[in-house]
């Protein structure tokens, strides 16, 4: 994986009641290089546990 990562962050809020939580959503953000690398890590990951159920 990548190391150094940034992430972008994004904020809401949510009242459930008279109740107010904080909803953070982290994103990373990667250069084109970075981001071919993570995706085909992930689909041979995927690829490995869905293998298990054929």
């Amino acid at each position: 994986m990548v190391k150094n990562l940034k992430y972008k962050e994004e904020k809401s809020f949510v009242y459930i009641g008279n109740n107010r939580y904080t909803v953070i959503n982290l994103t990373p953000i990667y250069t084109e290089e970075e981001r071919k690398k993570v995706k085909e890590e992930i689909e041979s990951r995927l690829f490995d546990v869905f293998k298990k159920y054929v």
